[in-house]
């Protein structure tokens, strides 16, 4: 009877990749919590999104480069790998950004909220998988929908929040 391939872990078991994507997430958002308000929205939003861009990359990049993975892509097609991971950061950037933005801006908690675990997952998902494009790849081509998502959400939340507070 086959059984399903699981993805490795690059940090040695699925316990610690958990646990590393979790202080990764934290330690890539907390700062937009606590600097919102104390720093001019659109420097921590730069700063936030990115530090989140580069982080994730870096950890992309880094389980490719153990898992040597990175070495048969660049190989291979290096331009379009240097495109995919230019994208990649602009996106990963941009996710982080606007949330840091709407809530530094107009103290919108929802999409900052909703970051945590697409952050996580992102994380998570670039240790479990052996260094493939695939995963980094496809965020780059969807990532720009779950960017203009997050700025719906946080339109929602205007709305709620201040639009009917005039209306009360």
């Amino acid at each position: 009877m086959p059984t399903l391939a699981r993805p490795d872990s690059v940090l040695g078991s699925r316990r610690a990749t958990l646990l590393g994507a979790s202080l990764l997430t934290a330690g890539l958002l907390s700062p937009a919590v606590l600097l919102a308000g104390r720093v001019s929205p659109g420097v921590l939003a730069l700063a936030i999104g990115g530090t989140h861009g580069a982080s994730l990359l870096v950890v992309w990049i880094g389980t490719g480069y153990v898992t040597g993975q990175l070495q048969t892509s660049l190989s291979r097609r290096p331009r379009f790998l240097m495109g995919i991971a230019s994208s990649a950061w602009l996106v990963l950037g941009a996710l982080a950004a606007v949330p840091t933005y709407l809530l530094a801006r107009w103290s919108l908690l929802a999409p900052l909220i909703l970051l945590v675990p697409l952050t996580w997952g992102l994380t998570s998902s670039f240790l479990l998988v052996d260094g493939e494009t695939d995963a980094i790849g496809l965020y780059t081509f969807y990532g720009p929908l779950v960017v203009a998502a997050l700025v719906l959400l946080g339109g929602v939340e205007f709305v709620l929040r201040h639009g009917l507070a005039t209306w009360w």
